[in-house]
């Protein structure tokens, strides 16, 4: 008996009988199926009788043909730049760059420094592929891009710099105590004729 037929009550000392769930599986009864060895794997068979093998598969065309020496694409010119060590993280360390990355900057690309995308340019199908540009023009605005943020970083870094020291110098002058003297030295003629004249 398991505790929950100890629970059922019992009425004049007639035993009430249980039901066992007949889907129940004991302990001892899952370990013997663990550990049974009679189970064969198989394989199924290629194909059985009556049923139609397979259809191979349809080898695509290619719907992009290669392109011309030295032009690539946007992902092939941030693999590129991965291979030349040029990506740089917000601090100016070296990073790996991911194509997104390149992506954006081709969207975001100042006027005055636009990114240098061709177009119409033919793939070995004759199709016109956009969005390639040369790879040497690429890499050397990408050269330029980290040129002009390093100079922009060292600029902010010059400016809180001095910013800094004038902070600094600026305590060392007002360290003087203001005295009552001081307050009464203020002439107030200058703030009575701009009353007036207002």
């Amino acid at each position: 008996m398991s505790e929950f037929d100890e629970a059922i009550p019992q009425e004049d000392g007639v035993e009430l009988e249980t039901q066992e769930d007949p889907n129940l599986v004991e302990d001892n009864e899952v370990e013997d199926l663990l550990e049974t060895d009679d189970v064969e794997d198989t394989v199924a068979p290629a194909a059985a009788e009556g049923e139609k093998p397979k259809a191979e598969k349809v080898v695509k065309e290619k719907v992009r043909g290669d392109l011309p020496p030295g032009i690539v694409t946007p992902i092939g010119l941030c693999k590129e730049l991965n291979v030349r060590r040029l990506g740089r993280d917000k601090h100016g360390n070296e990073k790996d760059l991911k194509p997104q990355e390149v992506y954006s900057y081709i969207k975001n690309a100042p006027k005055e420094h636009a990114f240098p995308l061709k177009t119409g340019v033919k793939d070995s199908l004759g199709k016109d592929r956009e969005n390639v540009l040369d790879l040497e023009e690429g890499i050397a605005w990408w050269i330029a891009k980290n040129e002009r943020t390093e100079a922009r970083r060292t600029n902010a870094a010059n400016k809180a710099a001095a910013k800094a020291e004038k902070a600094a110098a600026k305590p060392a002058e007002t360290s003087a105590p203001a005295t009552e003297e001081a307050a009464d030295d203020v002439d107030l003629s200058d703030f009575a004729e701009a009353e007036q004249t207002a």
